[in-house]
């Protein structure tokens, strides 16, 4: 694999993904931040990064009238199931090459999401320097006020930071098929692929480090979930955040 190249899920792992996740109290902040970011009242472009399906695509069309949006997504799979719609295109290519694919074209709102914990590497390491190289590299295709969107799900560490997103890193890159299984089983759908969960603090670093600041930050939920699985990260209460990001330069 090259430095950027990351891995791929197989069609019954991405079925998981073939879904819409925007549930409406998620919209709501998301709107929110829209309309402080974005002239909804006239013509603007969005390309939706890893979208799938284009179930979020499809909910932008239906509220925004002057709104075009390009879906792009490394999945056949989930291209195929998108609606045909006169203000959506469909590209298919790789979250981590977006030069080769999009070429000089440019975007008021670029959104990644819960995109950026599936850029894995071999190593994490190399997953992390994906993410901020994609994130760099999407900064380059915003238009002069454009804005970049980001939904991630954050796991904060009880003693160390970055231990829980470590752990289940490689926990989900065990690729013997019974171990695979059983992480399958207890939720994690990428397992023996991999997933690369960040905490709040390391993907403020990432996004310093592309060369964007936060410009607005929207809390969509916290999850306590179960005190063992907690014990066993050594995790705080997951965090799924909405990070609304510009470029610093």
């Amino acid at each position: 694999m090259g430095e950027n190249d990351t891995k791929i899920l197989a069609d019954d792992q991405l079925e998981h993904f073939n879904t819409e996740l925007m549930i409406p109290k998620y919209w709501d902040v998301f709107n929110e931040n829209l309309v402080q970011h974005i002239r909804t009242d006239k013509y603007f472009e969005v390309l939706d990064i890893g979208g799938g399906n284009g179930a979020f695509a499809d909910a932008l069309i239906r509220r925004f009238p002057m709104l075009v949006v390009t879906v792009l997504d490394n999945s056949e799979y989930l291209l195929s199931h998108n609606k045909p719609h006169p203000r959506k295109k469909l590209i298919y290519g790789s979250a981590t090459e977006l030069d080769k694919v999009l070429g000089e074209r440019s975007y008021d709102l670029i959104t990644f999401n819960w995109v950026l914990h599936h850029l894995v590497g071999e190593t994490r390491r190399q997953s992390l320097d994906i993410v901020r190289n994609t994130l760099a590299d999407a900064r380059l295709h915003l238009r002069p006020e454009g804005v970049i969107s980001v939904v991630e799900n954050l796991y904060p560490g009880l003693i160390f930071d970055r231990y829980p997103g470590a752990f289940i890193f490689k926990l989900t890159n065990i690729k013997n098929p019974a171990i695979a299984g059983v992480v399958r089983r207890v939720g994690f759908n990428t397992a023996g692929v991999g997933v690369d969960f960040m905490s709040p603090k390391l993907i403020r670093e990432l996004i310093d480090e592309a060369g964007l600041y936060i410009s607005t930050e929207g809390l969509y939920d916290r999850w306590g979930y179960n005190p063992l699985i907690r014990l066993g990260l050594l995790t705080k209460p997951m965090r799924m955040e909405n990070l609304w990001l510009r470029a610093a330069y």
